[in-house]
This record gives structure tokens, sequence and C-alpha cells, in this order.
């Protein structure tokens, strides 16, 4: 759902500004003067980019207004399967994700202002005179996602975020220009929604279930197949045959029969899904 939704996403995007190319080529073809100044890139008229994007908007005909709109649905309906993709699969990678974009909708929110007006771009009345509770929840934005990520750890997290956050910033506005004013002030709250939500899937306890036995015959198998595979691997003191048995009592305990797929689907690693975590927790308790 991620991949469909960042597709539907950048061909929304690919097909608007195609839509705007079209209505920017009709009116070089007119022959008005002044639409032909505006929409010269060479042209040094004071605000020349935000009056040709003006110019654009209220000239497109209404199949093409249509168009848009539609597009913009088309967007929505991406950015939703995007979050849902990202809320039903959570792991370390995504937290930093979800930091990177509550940093860079932070800090796109707090400069772009200054730099539309440098440029001559279009910018809403919001980021040319941000309210005070719009500048303390972009500041928030910024530091909150700072200091969430020196909580998570490792040391470096808060690096990544900062320069990834910035990174990111840098190469959207000058990229997207105006465009980037509703991704910023949608990707705040977008962002932190994400950021709860995985923190606690994170950090969530296991559910506590009654035990469910792993078939007999099914036991035994992966208890050969893993005493095959650990010995040559084990120093001799650690006698594989226990600690297979110590995995499969354990893992049996862990996950019972309605998560076996998900115990077979996931690694021992300290720093990744739960599933993961909660493997890492059964191998080292067994192996160490």
């Amino acid at each position: 759902m991620v991949l469909i939704g960042v597709a539907v996403l950048l061909a929304a995007f690919v097909l608007n500004v195609a839509l705007d190319a079209v209505t920017r080529h009709r009116l070089r073809m007119g022959g008005d003067p002044v639409a032909a100044a505006l929409l010269n890139k060479r042209s040094r008229m004071p605000f020349r980019e935000a009056l040709a994007d003006d110019l654009i908007q209220r000239s497109h005909t209404r199949s093409l207004r249509t168009l848009k709109l539609s597009l913009g649905l088309v967007a929505l309906a991406g950015f939703v399967s995007l979050v849902a993709g990202i809320l039903t699969s959570v792991s370390f990678a995504h937290l930093q994700l979800a930091l990177l974009t509550a940093f860079a909708s932070g800090t796109t929110l707090i400069t772009y202002g200054s730099i539309a007006r440098n440029h001559g771009w279009n910018a809403g009345t919001l980021f040319v005179q941000p309210r005070l509770g719009l500048t303390i929840a972009a500041w928030g934005s910024v530091v909150g996602a700072l200091v969430v990520s020196l909580l998570a750890g490792p040391w470096w997290r808060p690096v990544v975020t900062l320069v990834g956050g910035f990174t990111a910033s840098s190469l959207l506005v000058p990229t997207l220009r105006h465009w980037v004013q509703p991704l910023a002030l949608l990707g705040i709250p977008a962002a932190w929604v994400w950021v709860v939500a995985t923190w606690s899937a994170l950090n969530a306890p296991p559910v506590q279930r009654s035990f469910e036995p792993w078939p007999q015959r099914d036991k035994a198998t992966y208890v050969d197949r893993c005493t095959a595979e650990m010995a040559p691997q084990l120093p001799e003191k650690n006698h594989p045959l226990h600690v297979c048995q110590c995995l499969a009592d354990s893992l049996e305990a862990e996950f019972g029969l309605s998560e076996y797929a998900a115990m077979m689907g996931a690694q021992p690693d300290p720093r990744g899904s739960q599933a993961d975590r909660r493997v890492y927790r059964v191998v080292t308790s067994c192996l160490f």
C-alpha cells in the first residue's frame, strides 16, 4: 500500500504539472505581450513567477479545472493509501521516516515565507505572516522530532533527523515552490500521528493470550532442522540439541500457533519490528 500511495501521489503531481504546461503553451501562442513577458523565464519583471502562476491558474479551461480537481481527489486517495500502508507496517525505519517528515515540515513552514519573498514566488498569508500558534507548531515539530529521536536512540538518530530533515526541506522548496505549502501544513499533523502510532506500536507490551501448543510433528521438525543448521556454528559448551529445544519451547510459548507465520518471517533484530525484537529476546535467552 505504501508503494501504491507513493506512485499515485507522484502520478498526480506529474499530471498536474503537465496540465499547467498545456495552459502555459496556449498563453504563449495567444499573442498577448503581457502574458508572454510573465511566462518568459529570462524576464526580470518583479514577482514574475508569482504573477505567472496566478495567470496560469486563472486561465485554465473548464475541462482542465475539472481534471485538476479530479487529480486532487486522486492525490488524496494516494495519501490515504500511503498513511494506511505506513501504519500497518511498523519498525524503527518507519519511526525515523516519520521524524524526518515532522522535522522537514516544520522547517519548511518556518523558512518558506522569506524564501518566497526573495524569489518572488507565490506565498499564502499563513506563510508570509504566520500566526503565533502556527509558529509554535512549526518550532514544536522541529524540536520535538529531535527530542523523540534522542529518546528512541541510538546517538546517531538525532543527527540523521537533523541532517536529513534540512536536506529534504532544501530540496523540496525549490523543486515544488508554492506546492510545498499545503504539504508542509498537512505534513506536521500527519507526521506526528505517524510518530505516535509507530512509537506506541514499537513499545506496546506483548499481548497476553492462552498457551497455543504447536503440533508435535512440526515442533520435532523445527528442532531437527535447527540442530543441523546450528551444529557447525555453536561452540562445544552449547549443545545444539539443547539450544534448539530451548528455542522451540520458548518460541512456542511466545508466539503460539496463531502467530507462527509472523515468527517464521521475523529476524532476530533488536531494532526491527515487534516480531523481530520478540525473536531476538528468545534467541539471546537460549544462547547466553
